[in-house]
C-alpha cells in the first residue's frame, strides 16, 4: 500500500513537472507522455530532461542491465524552392542490454505527429523491452 501511495506521488510530482516546461519542448513532451501513458499505465516515471540539441527533450528508463531511451524533438524542414521552413515532430528511440549487448533502436528521427495509432503500436513494442524496469 505505502508502495503504491509513494508510487502516485511520484507519479503526479512527474505531471506537474511537464506541466512547467516550456514551450520549445513542453507540447510534444507532454504529448509523448499522454500516448505513453494510455497505452502503457504501468510504465514507471522516467528520468527527463532537455538534451543538447535545441528544443529536444529526452526520456530515460534505467533499470539494472536494461537501458530505454527516447528522444523527442522538433526538427525544422525547410521548403527551399517555396523560401519557408515547417516543424516535424520526431522522436527517436534507443534500447540497450547491458548484459547480452543486445541494441536496437531507430535508424533516423520519427515522425511524432499524425502517427495514425503507430505511437501507440510501437509503445506496445516497446513494453516487451521495459517490461523489467518496472518498480
Amino acid at each position: 500500500m505505502i508502495a503504491a501511495i509513494k508510487r502516485y506521488l511520484l507519479l503526479k510530482r512527474f505531471e506537474r513537472y511537464l506541466t512547467t516546461l516550456d514551450s520549445s519542448y513542453g507540447p510534444i513532451a507532454r504529448d509523448f507522455w499522454k500516448r505513453i501513458k494510455a497505452a502503457l499505465p504501468n510504465i514507471p516515471v522516467p528520468q527527463t530532461g532537455p538534451t543538447n540539441i535545441d528544443g529536444a527533450f529526452q526520456f530515460v528508463w534505467d533499470r539494472d542491465e536494461h537501458h530505454f531511451d527516447v528522444e523527442l524533438a522538433t526538427r525544422y524542414a525547410e521548403v527551399v524552392s517555396e523560401g519557408y521552413s515547417y516543424a516535424i515532430d520526431t522522436y527517436d528511440w534507443f534500447y540497450r542490454n547491458r548484459n547480452t549487448n543486445f541494441n536496437v533502436g531507430s535508424e533516423e528521427p520519427l515522425v511524432l505527429s499524425n502517427t495514425n495509432g503507430l505511437m501507440e503500436k510501437a509503445a506496445m513494442n516497446w513494453l516487451t523491452m521495459i517490461a523489467e524496469l518496472k518498480p
